[in-house]
């Protein structure tokens, strides 16, 4: 892989980590404030945001800048794992408290986040 192919793909890879969870924020915000378990709140959301980001940060710049070097990709297994796991979370309290979607989706969304998984959409 080239050093320019691997910069686009460490920064591609920064933007899923930031969006996963900037959504699983958004979901949270959008469940009743009564209702979230104390395990999810706010707070504790914020801390596993921040642990995410700072893991896919640091893979992307390594990523970016010395591809050949496993720890960089290392760093963001861990932090996209924790975004995914964050987003799944919240979207799991989102379908179930909020009796929000389909119930098949939420069943598997929250399954995932308690593997680690995430959901994986069958096409």
């Amino acid at each position: 892989m080239s050093r320019r192919t691997a910069s686009w793909l460490a920064w591609l890879l920064w933007a899923l980590c930031a969006a996963l969870v900037a959504l699983g924020f958004v979901f949270l915000a959008m469940s009743p404030l009564a209702l979230i378990p104390e395990d999810l709140d706010f707070s504790s959301t914020a801390v596993v945001g921040v642990f995410a980001l700072s893991f896919a940060t640091v893979g992307a710049l390594v990523g970016a800048y010395r591809p050949e070097n496993p720890i960089g990709w290392i760093f963001f297994a861990i932090g996209v794992g924790w975004a995914s796991g964050l987003f799944a979370s919240a979207y799991a309290v989102y379908v179930f408290v909020g009796k929000h979607g389909s119930l098949e989706v939420g069943v598997r969304q929250c399954f995932g986040s308690r593997t680690g998984a995430g959901y994986q959409p069958s096409l």
